[in-house]
């Protein structure tokens, strides 16, 4: 009887858009029947989100943010704050629900989409790889074997005239070696010549055609909570009613809204031709090419003799 009086209990807050019971998650409070920023724990939480939007990589975030605020957590807890829909300003609830914007969010939408590509395209990179430094980490596999290739640094011996440390792609299946840096120049080279060709093979007019179907469903949602409250001031429809109609579309806005965000950003023609720029790459560092890399290849293939050879992420 008590389980049932809670469930009823719950089913009510949910309705009425208030936070699921138990303690608030780590950067907010509760106040009264809604979350708020505790500002020093927020502080924290919003560190640990940019540095794995600059850099892309889940445990140097958790590093970085040991080292700065002494502030120690797991790399799952780390993913959880990735993934936690209360960072982005919704609620979610045990049914599968989710209501957006009930209170401040820690993270913009454009912040929490790119969020969801970086982890979404580091699924398919081995974890060391993952969170290296290097453009090309996780991303090149010998073409004979299809194994993937290590990123090995080397030391010349004192004596020699240029003792400086060098990179080289290393395949311990075939056994042979590629210097890094010609290898990087030539998939750059690639990528410039052929990413505004490949993308031209996407349709865009599927995709905005998409887009406006969706911002057109959203919209429609926002007109029926406007009706709603009309409905309310009126007295036609009882409070439960009422209650339950304004829950089923908030919860349907939600979910429409996720899917327009999982869509192609809008200037992705822009960025494009941005990067079908040569010297665009060159000014770049190392982690900031990975982020490209990453986000338009789906996969770079080498032989022994050093050919290259790239996949494009919406390639079919």
């Amino acid at each position: 009887m008590q389980s049932r009086r809670l469930c009823c209990s719950q089913a009510q807050n949910r309705l009425a858009g208030k936070p699921p019971p138990g303690p608030a998650p780590f950067g907010y409070r509760r106040e009264g029947e809604r979350y708020v920023l505790d500002r020093r724990q927020a502080s924290i939480v919003q560190d640990f989100f940019q540095h794995f939007l600059l850099y892309g990589s889940l445990r140097q975030a958790v590093r970085f943010l040991e080292e700065k605020h002494h502030k120690r957590i797991s790399v799952a807890t780390g993913r959880n704050w990735l993934l936690n829909p209360v960072y982005r300003g919704d609620l979610a609830y045990a049914d599968g629900t989710t209501l957006r914007d009930t209170h401040p969010a820690l993270l913009s939408r454009t912040e929490a989409a790119q969020i969801d590509r970086w982890l979404k395209r580091n699924q398919g990179i081995p974890r060391r790889s993952a969170s290296a430094p290097r453009a090309l980490a996780g991303l090149v596999h010998c073409c004979a074997c299809g194994s993937l290739l290590r990123i090995v640094q080397t030391t010349p011996r004192k004596g020699k005239k240029n003792g400086s440390p060098y990179l080289y792609l290393r395949c311990q299946t075939c056994r042979y070696s590629l210097p890094y840096t010609e290898v990087l120049q030539e998939v750059i080279r690639q990528v410039c010549e052929q990413l505004p060709q490949r993308a031209q093979t996407l349709d865009r007019q599927a995709l905005t055609q998409v887009r406006q179907e969706l911002q057109a469903q959203i919209q429609a949602n926002a007109e029926r909570l406007r009706q709603l409250e009309e409905l309310q001031q009126s007295g036609l429809m009882d409070e439960a009613s009422l209650a339950q109609r304004r829950y089923q579309l908030r919860a349907e806005t939600a979910r429409l809204a996720q899917k327009l965000e999982q869509l192609p950003p809008a200037n992705l023609t822009q960025t494009i031709q941005t990067l079908s720029i040569p010297p665009f790459w060159q000014d770049l560092s190392e982690t900031e090419r990975r982020a490209y890399l990453r986000e338009f290849l789906r996969r770079i293939e080498v032989d022994s003799a050093g050919a290259v050879r790239v996949t494009f992420a919406f390639d079919p």
